[in-house]
């Protein structure tokens, strides 16, 4: 992509369609966005930002806010819990922001999660998060999606192999619906002895690690289905694996024909595993916002008690 985004100094004004004189500008209140635009992840991080972009857009037109117009503010923290800390903390010293979407990985999520909380800060989640949900309290919000029964469905491939530790969210949400002789656990860097054995395999991890995995387990004849999270669709995991995984966390509601319209003409690329969610997380915040500014000024304590309202819980 011949045009980079600056870490940490990309800011978006997004306008309405209707022209408005210089002394009725209406005033702005911003959303932020923090996500992988630099590094690796990058492909990813832009995924994301042109459906936010979108639904930034349309709000706008539509005036959905009320007497305020919308801006984004994007950030970057390269898919790195360290960066994901200093980027949180840059967007939560300016008071203008009243909820961030992000971030793209669980690791960062967390790794963030503490400074939103310590600012008021809402923040909306576009990823699953399976490990550590108890700690979104009051500070982070998942969009009211709801995912299909992946541990039913997992089981019902046939003999499945997890990758995951001892006492995990994961282990215990499987084993709540799968008999434990369908299933074998494994805490990675552990193998199964004889991979052709499964017929279904699950990595909730990262995407470019779960693509060392994935090959190593087809060098040992592992020929089944490759299951895990949004990444394991994503171009980056199919780069490295040369596959896309069999099924990754996707939203049951699919995006329909005007979404992949827009988000061609405003991309130039078809949207990936994160568009989506990004797009329904920053719709989620929106109606947030404007339910805040139906009520008078819009603050960060307005629009997390509407999104305590509207949103599901992990």
């Amino acid at each position: 992509m011949k045009r980079k985004l600056k870490a940490l100094s990309f800011v978006l004004l997004l306008f309405g369609a209707s022209c408005t004189l210089p002394g009725n500008i209406p005033p702005s209140v911003k959303i932020g966005l923090i996500a992988p635009f630099e590094g690796l992840y990058r492909t990813e991080g832009y995924d994301a930002l042109y459906a936010v972009k979108m639904a930034v857009r349309e709000a706008n037109n539509s005036q959905a806010a009320r007497r305020y117009r919308l801006e984004l503010v994007a950030l970057d923290d390269r898919n790195l819990p360290a960066e994901a800390r200093v980027a949180a903390g840059k967007i939560s010293l300016d008071p203008d922001i009243v909820g961030v979407i992000g971030h793209l990985s669980e690791e960062t999520t967390l790794a963030a999660l503490p400074i939103y909380a310590s600012h008021h800060l809402p923040l909306l989640v576009p990823i699953p998060i399976l490990e550590s949900s108890e700690a979104f309290g009051e500070t982070a919000f998942l969009p009211p999606i709801y995912f299909p029964p992946w541990p039913e469905n997992l089981c019902s491939k046939g003999k499945a192999v997890v990758f995951s530790c001892p006492g995990s969210a994961i282990q215990r949400k499987i084993l709540a619906h799968c008999p434990a002789e369908k299933v074998d656990f494994y805490c990675y860097p552990e193998f199964p002895p004889q991979p052709q054995d499964y017929e279904v395999a699950f990595w909730p991890g990262d995407e470019v690690k779960g693509a060392e995995v994935l090959l190593k387990l087809r060098g040992e004849g592992f020929k089944g289905e490759f299951w895990g999270r949004p990444g394991v669709c994503s171009p980056l995991f199919e780069s490295l694996a040369g596959e896309r995984g069999s099924w990754c966390f996707r939203f049951e509601e699919k995006p329909d024909a005007a979404f992949v319209q827009e988000y061609r003409k405003i991309s130039g690329a078809e949207p990936g595993p994160f568009a989506y969610p990004a797009y329904i997380a920053a719709k989620t915040l929106i109606k947030a916002i404007a339910k805040a500014s139906a009520e008078g000024e819009v603050t960060r304590e307005r629009v997390r008690f509407h999104l305590i309202q509207n949103t599901g819980k992990p």
